[in-house]
């Protein structure tokens, strides 16, 4: 059996797990896992000529990708994709062996061949409408992202504390599928959610200026407090001292 010359690649996991690689790194990884593809878990004198002299400064960013088991280096979510992909080809290629035997076991029955001829078309024909069918109820779902200027007019309306500019490019970059792969049904309802994460995170910090504003005014009001105190002692001070005046007086 000739190896499978292909991987699925899931650019959503990829741009978010290689966010804040640097571009070397990123090359690296790639060429590292392409490797792992054809040849299986490889050790560190192979990445290191992978990584052309380089091995030092690159390792540290991506060493956290891979696993070791005896001596051997390995992508745990590469092997999950490329066995998933076996299991995928070999049920295809069972069902063509299947059918390839229905076929002969059909060819060697008594039945007359125009009947079977005709059975197996009308059951051609029932797939095909079967599959027709199933495709038009996918189109008819087919999901239509808004444009930068409905989002924001949107917002404007609710008057949501989100930015509509991030809110688009993130979507627009996943093609407008979330965080776990599933198409996004309702951006409206994902704005609310959003508007609420910002409003808690209002509430949970206050931000640099807010904070040292904050400072300010306790500040203010612990000098105004002292202030206060000290006129109220000196006060009391001339009262008594009047007082004394007074007794000295009437004596």
């Amino acid at each position: 059996m000739a190896k499978d010359p292909a991987f699925l690649m899931y650019y959503q996991d990829w741009l978010v797990g290689t966010a804040f690689m640097s571009f070397q790194a990123k090359g690296a990884y790639m060429d590292i896992l392409c490797h792992m593809a054809d040849k299986g878990p490889l050790k560190t004198n192979d990445i290191e000529k992978i990584c052309k002299g380089n091995f030092k400064e690159i390792w540290p960013e991506i060493s956290e990708k891979f696993k070791q088991k005896n001596h051997f280096w390995f992508n745990e979510k590469l092997n999950e994709v490329m066995q998933k992909r076996k299991k995928f080809s070999e049920s295809r290629r069972n069902n063509r062996l299947g059918k390839k035997k229905t076929k002969q076991l059909v060819n060697n029955t008594s039945l007359t061949s125009d009947k079977l001829v005709e059975n197996e078309n009308e059951n051609e024909n029932e797939d095909q409408i079967t599959i027709e069918t199933k495709t038009n109820k996918k189109l008819s779902k087919k999901i239509i992202p808004p444009t930068l200027i409905e989002i924001e007019s949107y917002i404007k309306t609710k008057n949501h504390n989100v930015n509509p500019q991030v809110f688009f490019d993130y979507f627009e970059a996943g093609n407008w599928h979330d965080s776990q792969g599933k198409p996004v049904k309702s951006w409206k309802q994902k704005l609310i959610t959003w508007n609420s994460k910002a409003k808690s995170n209002q509430n949970k910090a206050l931000t640099f200026a807010e904070q040292d504003e904050l400072n300010r005014k306790n500040l203010k009001k612990s000098i105004q407090k002292e202030i206060d105190y000290g006129r109220d002692r000196r006060l009391e001070q001339e009262k008594q001292l009047k007082y004394g005046k007074d007794r000295a007086i009437q004596s």
